[in-house]
């Protein structure tokens, strides 16, 4: 009986060495990983950043990069950027690309100790294009929705170049598993297009629902830099074709505890960045909208319409309210993007801007199409109905 447990004994003890092995080995290889690729916008669709992220740092780190078809790379060595917030902590590696000819198509890949990741796909094809739009993809749970709401619009849409969010990616902008989960539900798409973010309120939030600074949002997201370190990585502008695009940040009231007169200043800014533009088509991207549900104006759009109208900006692009909605204030076509996670069930309010409002129980997604004589944009819903369509020339 004492041989029978001592073997006993020693069989546990070899099972939990073998574990321990086992979880060891696990450990080292997901420490050192590299995931995520995503490309940044630059200036102009002549630039890119490419971004991914790691457990470990790795100084032989190199991205290469080629024209498709061709066996000659360019390398480059990435900047490293050790990151933390809540408690977490990771590598971020970020190359910039910034020579690349304008309607090419290139490939890229990773390689670390001579392991290199697959060859991931790079355009700067921007005469005519497609740019996918999402809002509000913050989820319950395992970000399931989202990962369905990108996996319908990649296969039914075809030659994106461009993808753009409008805020709230995650429900709480603090939590380093969330960022986790969306990301995963995007990599394929971010790896293979140019990406722009918009800051949601959601991403200024703590676990416990109180206010902090979006620091995730602000590792994960390198945007292109603008005058001012105040909105340094809240504001931003790119041309991509014929497009001159900006991106604001409406969380005057969530962030008043760090940033003050946070509307004067991006008002100011707004002001200059398209008094220096030289492109004919102008986009704003924000995630609340220029109006409330019951139509009356926010203090941003009093603040930022009137520079719209004067500097011509024909589309402005938000999310927040978890509805579809599109008006035409002072010439300029307002849409409220609806919702791309499983925050749906809003019921929009009647008001005199509306053409049309509908609650989102369907999560959906937009089409912004841009041809030499027109822009496009198309509301469809994850099980492919278009929901509203139209055409600004």
């Amino acid at each position: 009986m004492a041989g029978r447990s001592r073997r006993m004994v020693g069989l546990i003890g070899l099972i939990v060495f073998i574990c321990g092995v086992c979880l060891a080995y696990s450990s080292s290889n997901i420490a050192g990983e590299m995931r995520f690729f995503r490309q940044m916008v630059g200036r102009d669709a002549s630039e890119r950043t490419i971004v991914w992220q790691s457990d470990a740092s790795n100084e032989n780190a190199v991205l290469e990069y080629r024209r498709y078809g061709e066996t000659e790379a360019v390398s480059v060595r990435p900047m490293i950027e050790r990151c933390e917030a809540d408690g977490v902590s990771f590598f971020r590696y970020q190359a910039e690309l910034t020579e690349l000819s304008r309607g090419a198509v290139y490939e890229y890949r990773v390689a670390e100790n001579e392991q290199p990741s697959k060859w991931m796909r790079l355009s700067t094809e921007d005469d005519e294009y497609t740019a996918l739009l999402f809002t509000d993809s913050q989820c319950r749970g395992d970000y399931q929705t989202w990962q369905e709401v990108v996996r319908a619009a990649s296969e039914r849409e075809e030659g994106v170049q461009l993808c753009l969010h409008l805020g709230d990616l995650v429900d709480c902008g603090a939590s380093y598993y969330q960022w986790n989960r969306w990301l995963m539900g995007a990599e394929e798409i971010l790896a293979s297009c140019a990406f722009a973010p918009t800051m949601g309120n959601h991403e200024d939030y703590t676990s416990d629902w109180q206010m902090t600074m979006p620091h995730f949002y602000r590792a994960l997201f390198p945007v292109p830099k603008t005058d001012g370190r105040e909105l340094e990585g809240h504001v931003y502008s790119f041309d991509y074709g014929e497009v001159h695009y900006v991106v604001l940040d409406t969380q005057a009231e969530e962030l008043s505890s760090w940033k003050s007169d946070w509307i004067i200043r991006q008002a100011e800014w707004l002001r200059q960045d398209l008094a220096e533009t030289s492109a004919q088509r102008k986009i704003v991207l924000c995630h609340k909208p220029f109006y409330e549900m019951d139509g009356s104006i926010t203090e941003h759009g009093k603040a930022w319409l009137p520079i719209c109208r004067a500097y011509g900006v024909q589309l402005v692009l938000s999310g927040h309210h978890h509805i579809y909605a599109r008006a035409v204030i002072d010439g300029i076509t307002m849409i409220t993007a609806g919702v791309s996670g499983d925050g749906t069930g809003y019921m929009p309010q009647e008001n005199q801007h509306n053409i049309i409002a509908q609650r989102c129980d369907v999560p959906n997604y937009l089409t912004l199409s841009v041809t030499s004589d027109m822009l496009r944009v198309r509301v469809i819903q994850v099980g492919g109905e278009v929901i509203d369509e139209v055409t600004i020339p």
